[in-house]
């Protein structure tokens, strides 16, 4: 399932945008697992400042990390992988940050990934805070699917959910 709009109505995307966002979704879930795997992490952000692009692993209790550097890329051989998760993550961010009028896009537009699927939020675009995942499951924000989080995160999700500490 595509997003056709961020929930609150700003926004629509074209048959030919749809195409392009999810080829680009698709190019940088490979990349994607190889970091995951080499961290050991559930999910990670990928989140498009106006300069830089952030990849950021969640930790098993759900709360972002540090974001990874070029430095730690090339120490551990992953600079491939970082990069083509830079170039094809940034390219779905500034994709989404098109539907915002010009001088109204938020400084920093991201999206969530599990290496399966690809989750974005127009009420939370940053998708960098530690705020994002309880913003989600206390309803004060909307997650849209871009592609659809495998099994694993979906779960993860239910779980959290599901914690009444969190209501």
């Amino acid at each position: 399932m595509i997003a056709a709009a961020f929930p609150d109505g700003r926004g629509t995307v074209d048959r030919g945008e749809r195409a392009e966002l999810l080829k680009l979704a698709q190019r940088v879930l490979g990349p994607v697992r190889a970091l995951l795997n080499h961290f050991g992490a559930p999910m990670l952000t990928v989140a498009k400042g106006r300069t830089h692009v952030h990849v950021a692993p969640w930790a098993r209790s759900m709360v972002v990390e540090a974001e990874v550097s070029d430095a730690w890329a090339a120490r551990h051989g992953l600079v491939r992988e970082l990069d083509e998760v830079r170039f094809y993550g940034g390219g779905v961010c500034a994709l989404l940050a098109s539907r915002w009028p010009v001088n109204a896009a938020p400084p920093m537009i991201g999206v969530v990934t599990d290496g399966i699927g690809m989750a974005v939020s127009g009420g939370h675009p940053s998708a960098l805070t530690s705020e994002w995942l309880i913003d989600h499951i206390a309803g004060r924000a909307r997650i849209d699917m871009l592609l659809p989080l495998g099994e694993s995160a979906s779960l993860m999700f239910q779980t959290i959910a599901n914690d009444d500490r969190l209501h």
